[in-house]
């Protein structure tokens, strides 16, 4: 659930912000970022995302038993520019850690903003 949440945050910022805002303010930071919380705004809210990896405090569930964080990275994809995100949600099962990991791939077309 935490996990393809993060995944569609992504892509929710990626439709309000277009192509360019969204591959600039990506560009700006850090590639790893804390998703236990998911800013919006109109315009969308990805500039708010806190840019670091999470504290051992911060958690996406009100229990604390989750931890979310996403890695962006930056590749060419036959010419084109592609934004690689991987969100990945952990949490301790017993004695092991366990992990839930999604990965998507944005680029710019020409079907969208």
């Amino acid at each position: 659930k935490y996990t393809q949440e993060g995944i569609e945050y992504f892509r929710a910022q990626r439709n309000l912000m277009g192509w360019e805002s969204f591959y600039a303010t990506l560009s700006l930071g850090t590639p790893t970022y804390c998703l236990a919380t998911l800013p919006y705004s109109e315009v969308g809210g990805l500039q708010n995302l806190d840019n670091t990896p999470c504290d051992p405090g911060q958690h996406p569930d009100p229990n604390g038993i989750y931890q979310r964080g996403a890695v962006v990275t930056f590749v060419n994809v036959s010419g084109q520019p592609t934004v690689n995100v991987v969100v990945a949600t952990t949490w301790t099962d017993g004695d092991r850690l366990a992990e839930s990991r999604a990965t998507i791939q944005f680029q710019q077309s020409s079907t969208t903003p």
